[in-house]
């Protein structure tokens, strides 16, 4: 018997929550169900068993998200009869109790020890003390958890002590990335400079200031062979305004390319090694995105990332910014 099935993802817009997207909307055409997509933008196109809702106007402020999530959830549910609800918004919709729910969990401000201020990173700020409270909360009331790594999987289950370990559900986003992506095309390394990308919003807890201090410390004639791309273009936030006068001041070995679709990261991978510096992830797409193309890989040491490239013979890590800095010049 086919089912509706609903999807609500509104926040898609970067990078890793539209890959995440794109998973879904594939899987969803080579399934038997019928599937109604909510979201925010021009992102995905009408098929045969897919209806595709954008509205735009959520993304206008958070008094229009709250306004989506109290009263438009429900109305649209109920629209469109569906049978089932998939969440990619880390938490559940307002929704009829007799729907089935499941959410897909890959935020993990909730999760982490990681502080933020609230006068130079306000939105983390309320994220971390009000939204991820509802968020917690919200994940109690969930027919299933859906993560993406087993230490994210071991975080849920410490910080909620009411979920089953049954109810979180480890997806292999590995299979899933590796079947949107194929695997024709392969990095090709240049031998004259060591070229990388960090495909990632300039956020403070991605860490790209570890990157900036690295480079400051390359010779002139260092800074010859290396050459960076950051995906932003610096006046998006006052990190980004920072890292912007700190690579024109030191004359740094960075561009600022701003932003760019998946699609056109997945090409930089076929001529760029990846950079990886993020201190806070649920999985950290790019790194299983460069391993589709053989792409070198260094990030930053972690127990999560440890987990993402376990299988992967084409990685390097680093603890400090001088081991970051050896890296740079001999990978």
């Amino acid at each position: 018997m086919r089912k509706k099935i609903m999807i609500f993802n509104v926040p898609a817009q970067e990078l890793g929550a539209l890959t995440i997207l794109n998973n879904a909307y594939k899987a969803a055409l080579d399934d038997h169900n019928d599937y109604i997509f909510i979201i925010s933008g021009d992102y995905l196109k009408k098929a045969d068993n897919i209806d595709v809702v954008s509205l735009p106007w959520v993304k206008k402020s958070w008094f229009h998200r709250l306004f989506f999530d109290y009263f438009i959830s429900m109305k649209l549910i109920k629209k469109y009869k569906a049978d089932e609800v998939i969440s990619y918004q880390n938490m559940t919709v307002r929704a009829p109790k007799n729907i089935k729910q499941k959410v897909y969990l890959h935020n993990a401000i909730p999760f982490t020890d990681i502080n933020f201020s609230l006068k130079k990173e306000t939105k983390l700020w309320i994220y971390k003390k009000i939204i991820s409270k509802k968020i917690l909360h919200s994940l109690k009331k969930a027919d299933q958890i859906i993560v993406q790594t087993n230490w994210m999987k071991s975080s849920v289950l410490k910080k909620i002590n009411s979920i089953d370990s049954h109810q979180v559900v480890v997806e292999n986003t590995s299979e899933l990335i590796s079947n949107l992506i194929g695997k024709d095309h392969m990095y090709i390394e240049d031998e004259f400079i060591n070229k990388y990308i960090y495909p990632a919003a300039p956020f403070v807890y991605k860490n790209h200031l570890e990157i900036v201090e690295a480079c400051k410390q390359l010779t002139e004639q260092e800074k010859k062979k290396v050459e960076i791309v950051f995906t932003f273009e610096g006046n998006e936030s006052e990190n980004a305004k920072k890292i912007k006068q700190e690579i024109i001041q030191n004359h740094l070995p960075i561009f600022l390319i701003g932003k760019i679709t998946p699609r056109e990261v997945q090409q930089y991978y076929l001529t760029h090694q990846l950079l990886f510096s993020s201190k806070l992830e649920t999985l950290g797409l790019p790194l299983i995105e460069a391993q589709m193309f053989n792409t070198p890989i260094i990030y930053r040491k972690s127990v999560l990332f440890d987990e993402v490239t376990n299988s992967y013979n084409n990685e390097k890590s680093y603890r400090t910014i001088v081991g970051l800095k050896k890296i740079l010049i001999k990978f």
